[in-house]
């Protein structure tokens, strides 16, 4: 995902979109997964809280626009398919507080 690294917690508002953008490399990819997860409390763990599938460009990007439905813990993170080259596509973890 771009932007700032994954260990900056990224701070959104209840209602306010927020669009996330990934960086497929190499370029050719066809379908990036935006994943959700959500912090639990009760649990003392984040959650999955679903999967949005976005086309890639040929520039190797994709973006999505995000919503936060409530105020708490979130993070997102970005997967592709796995290929010869690279098992675990999986991006950084991407942290948002979010507040009313």
């Amino acid at each position: 995902l771009l932007g700032t690294g994954s260990s900056t917690t990224r701070t959104a508002k209840v209602g306010r979109p927020v669009t996330l953008t990934a960086q497929v490399a190499p370029a050719g990819v066809a379908t990036v997964s935006f994943r959700l997860y959500r912090y639990e409390a009760s649990r003392g763990r984040y959650v999955y809280a679903g999967s949005f599938g976005r086309s890639a460009g040929t520039d190797g990007r994709a973006s999505l626009t995000w919503t936060p439905p409530s105020a708490g813990r979130w993070y997102w993170r970005a997967a592709v398919p796995s290929t010869v080259e690279f098992a675990n596509n999986l991006s950084a973890v991407y942290r948002y507080s979010v507040s009313r």
